[in-house]
């Protein structure tokens, strides 16, 4: 049954505009919630300074890392990024288009690239166990 404002009969409109009309029991179950339920307030960062990009910083920090290690990591990220991406879409474009050619081609590349992921880890770990008997001895 639709409200007419013809008939007089505000109550429910009124309800919602005017908040501080007494709701029933029925209306609200657990009682008024802004009395039942207390909220902490939400704890303010001060002491957090945002000092933006430093490229200085950044290409001091990563002389200090090993170059093999940061070859490796890097590739290994960037395949495994692809890999995903490449299998995901892969699968998407056979289940949701039934493109059986392209997603198989693309889901054959993102194996190929995780292959390569494992291994371009396999090929710097032994070079890193040889490092460290060389330093041991």
């Amino acid at each position: 049954m639709p409200i007419d404002p013809a008939d007089g009969d505000d109550d429910f409109v009124d309800q919602w505009v005017n908040p501080d009309s007494e709701l029933s029991e029925a209306e609200q179950p657990f009682g008024d919630p802004e009395q039942s339920v207390q909220i902490p307030e939400a704890p303010s960062v001060t002491d957090y300074e945002s000092d933006g990009f430093d490229a200085d910083q950044l290409s001091s920090d990563l002389s200090d890392v090993d170059s093999d290690l940061l070859n490796a990591f890097a590739v290994s990220v960037l395949l495994t990024n692809a890999g995903v991406l490449l299998v995901s879409l892969g699968i998407l474009l056979i289940l949701f288009r039934g493109q059986l050619d392209i997603g198989g081609g693309l889901i054959f590349a993102g194996a190929i690239a995780l292959l390569r992921v494992g291994h371009h880890y396999r090929a710097y770990k032994p070079s890193r166990t040889d490092d460290t008997d060389d330093e041991s001895e």
